[in-house]
Parts: structure tokens; sequence; C-alpha cells
């Protein structure tokens, strides 16, 4: 039965903790859960100790982490995906990183769009105040230069880049009280096809700062790893 190590036990953390510790996987066991005040000692137990290691802390942990499993041949789920672009050539280490979709959208589809020549790709994240309170004014900019002044705000960015193969591309932040929760919204143009998505979460009734769909997301790409039938992959 494959090992689990969780790093991060915050409010997206702590709901994949309790999931998996619940038996929502069967095939998975949570063994290790990582904080930033455990000793480095318990840290690298627990991620030797591991099969598949998920994060759910923030940015700045993501390429430390990597490099300290996925030369070892581990898996590692990502949820703070801004992070990937800290250090370049953290796919090249070896094992598999994982992007669950997160508070992103049709990352399958845009996979697709990805073999074909784009014409155009740009996307918009409108945060209420709950979720940006003196963080992030408008911005207009590119994903790169998003990740870099405000990553927990700029995953949606990084994941859709990934997903498409592409560098960089236009993408704007802006608060907008008139959305429930943060809404993301991308455009892609191909020479074969029109993207055009949009997707508010609803605030979690425990943290309404935090998108519950998240830490979801995370569940279902861990489930994906057992399951003999794999859909939008």
């Amino acid at each position: 039965m494959p090992i689990v190590a969780l790093v991060g036990l915050g409010r997206i953390g702590g709901v994949i903790a309790d999931a998996l510790d619940a038996g929502t996987i069967p095939a998975l066991t949570l063994a290790g859960r990582v904080r930033r005040a455990t000793p480095e000692a318990a840290r690298m137990a627990a991620l030797d100790a591991a099969d598949i290691v998920v994060e759910a802390a923030a940015a700045d942990v993501v390429p430390g982490l990597a490099r300290a499993v996925l030369p070892c041949g581990k898996t590692l789920v990502v949820t703070s995906v801004s992070g990937l672009w800290r250090e370049p050539g953290l796919d090249r280490l070896g094992g598999r990183i994982i992007v669950p979709s997160g508070a992103t959208l049709a990352l399958d589809a845009l996979k697709a769009l990805a073999f074909h020549e784009l014409r155009s790709v740009k996307a918009c994240l409108s945060l209420p105040a709950i979720h940006a309170p003196g963080e992030v004014d408008d911005y207009r900019g590119t994903a790169r230069d998003a990740a870099r002044r405000f990553p927990g705000h700029a995953n949606n960015f990084v994941a859709a880049a990934l997903a498409l193969g592409v560098d960089d591309y236009p993408v704007e932040v802006r608060r907008d009280e008139t959305v429930e929760g943060p809404t993301v919204e991308l455009d892609v143009e191909t020479d074969t096809a029109v993207l055009s998505a949009r997707l508010s979460h609803r605030p979690s009734p425990d943290h309404p700062e935090v998108s519950r769909n998240i830490a979801l997301s995370v569940l279902a790409a861990l489930r994906g790893l057992e399951s003999p039938l794999q859909v939008g992959v």
C-alpha cells in the first residue's frame, strides 16, 4: 500500500489529512505529517518513508522539497504551482510531479490545445477583498511576473502555462466585490478551437478565504494514481 507524506497542515492540508485518515482513498496510507516547525530529522524521516509526497504549504517550499524527493523516484503532488517557476529544471530531477487542477480549470483541454498553434492566451483572476486585503492591487502584467509578485494568487496562471507549454502570457488580477469567491477566467484561441472558461469558487464555510476545491482536487489526483480508470488525463 503506497505511503503518503503531507507537507503543510494548514487549511488545505488539514482537509487532505482528515480525508486520508478517514479512509477516503483506501489504497493510500497517510503516514507522515510535516509542518514548518517539524525538526529536520523528523521531516526527512517522513519524506524518506513516503512513496507520494503532497505539498500543501507555500511556493517557497516547493524547490527544496522537489530536490529532496524527486531524485529518489518519488511522486510529488504540488498545490503551490508557482513554486515550480522558482528554480529551473525541477521537472528534470527524476520521479514525477503532479499538478492537480486545484483552483484552475480545464487543464486537460489546455493540454489538448497545446498540440495546435496558439494564437492567443489570456487569463484573469477576480478576488473579493477577503482574499487579498491590501495584498493585491489591480494588476495587469504577465504570468511570470505575477508568480514572482504574489505567488499565492498566481497558481492558476502557472498551471495553465504548464498545460499549454507556454513560457509566459498576459494576465490580470483584480478586486471585484461582485464575485462570491476567487473567479478564474481563461481564454485560449488556436487554429482549431476557441476556449473560453470561467470558474467561480464558493467560499468554504469554515475558512471563507480558502477554496475547498483545491484540497478536493488533490484527493482526486491521489485517487487517480491508484485507479485503473483515468478520466481527463
